[in-house]
């Protein structure tokens, strides 16, 4: 499921900037960028 979030103007641009840079979607970047930052919320809680 996924969920809409806002984002600031400014971060936009910089991930359109490295999505375009890397070959993939800005929603890919947003999507492993969370799932990265959970991860580490994680394994620092334990």
């Amino acid at each position: 499921m996924k969920e809409e979030i806002a984002i600031p103007q400014k971060y936009v641009e910089m991930i359109k900037k490295a999505a375009e840079q890397q070959g993939v979607s800005a929603d890919d970047i947003v999507e492993t960028e969370i799932k990265n930052f959970l991860e580490r919320g994680a394994e620092n809680a334990e």
